[in-house]
């Protein structure tokens, strides 16, 4: 298991066979520091070992003889916050010009720092990755701020790499491949450090998820989303309310109305009063609380909202906008249903 989350990285796994045999540390306890101080298990070598040998050493000279380009280590910092592997380099276009992204990362592949795959992707080893993550007051490379300020710029530029529309087989690829730096994100830091970018992707991914079944997975990413948006924006901002919305509507795909219904509630209330009735996120609250009530049986309660809402998109829209027939074509069901439960 060590050498397996070393990478099989030769120099790692003998710097931690050494520090194993010299301190009497068990295998499974290196694990366990590794885990939960890695910048002082990255700096640490056996007595007598040579220390200029360790990973973080290596790291340090290594940008030391960068320094006369400056943007290698902010994309080390960078892509520390993604998944080690299959990284679309696309993701970095709008970090520099063309001429001085490439070069930086040329030269960061020239001293094995990252791996160029030749096919859109980047690879950066782990440990370098959980090396550029962890702070040090002593390395230059590896100031808090700096860290902080990746972490943030990481999070930004994933929310923009999503299509807009999740929904279309078209970008079903491009969202996958941006589903694991989603993940590697959000896993290697606690949720107080979110921003609003950071909820922005978590969004995006929960959606395409729920859209593919993974029910359990998007809920937790909208739950998080949700959090995020009300500790920043407040429990107002649009971006909450649709938010909020999103985690109902998750819910409510994964069959659970008594946790759906409540959300659905709240969010048309807020929507109402703090949006106009027919403003777009208003019109989506109050449809889904519909359908929400009509999957629960509960037509008196789901048809006049059908009706309100269908009215309300008419006098926005205008009777010729695509969602209408939707609409229309919901409240036709559910008077349908009504009808045929007084028969």
């Amino acid at each position: 298991m060590v050498c397996a989350e070393l990478g099989h990285l030769a120099l790692a796994v003998e710097q931690a066979a050494a520090y194993c045999a010299e301190t009497g540390t068990s295998p499974n306890a290196y694990l366990d520091m590794l885990d939960r101080w890695p910048a002082e298990m990255f700096d640490a070598a056996a007595q007598g070992g040579d220390s200029a040998r360790t990973i973080a050493r290596i790291w340090r000279l290594t940008l030391d003889h960068l320094t006369d380009t400056p943007l290698a280590g902010d994309l080390l910092r960078l892509l520390a916050w993604y998944a080690p592997d299959a990284i679309p380099r696309d993701l970095l276009n709008s970090v520099a010009a063309p001429p001085g992204l490439a070069a930086a990362i040329s030269r960061l592949a020239a001293y094995n720092m990252v791996t160029d795959n030749h096919d859109g992707t980047l690879s950066v080893h782990r440990l370098v990755q959980a090396l550029a993550r962890t702070p040090d007051p002593h390395d230059p490379h590896r100031r808090a701020d700096d860290i902080s300020r990746a972490r943030d710029h990481a999070a930004e530029l994933l929310a923009a790499a999503y299509p807009d529309d999740n929904r279309d087989p078209a970008n079903w690829p491009r969202c996958r491949a941006l589903l694991p730096h989603t993940d590697g994100l959000t896993t290697h830091h606690s949720p107080d450090h979110d921003t609003t970018h950071t909820a922005a992707a978590l969004s995006q991914a929960g959606a395409f998820r729920q859209g593919q079944g993974a029910l359990s997975i998007a809920l937790q990413a909208h739950q998080r989303a949700l959090t995020a948006y009300e500790r920043l924006l407040g429990a107002d901002h649009p971006s909450t309310l649709a938010s909020r919305n999103n985690l109902a509507a998750a819910y409510d795909s994964a069959g659970d109305l008594g946790q759906a219904i409540p959300l659905y509630e709240q969010n048309l209330t807020d929507a109402e009063r703090v949006l106009h009735s027919g403003h777009p996120l208003t019109l989506a609250s109050r449809n889904n609380l519909a359908g929400a009530y009509e999957s629960a049986g509960d037509l008196g309660q789901a048809i006049p909202l059908y009706e309100q809402t269908l009215t309300d998109a008419e006098r926005v829209l205008g009777s010729g906008h695509p969602l209408i027939a939707v609409l229309r074509a919901g409240m036709k069901r559910a008077q349908s249903a009504s009808d045929s439960n007084a028969g």
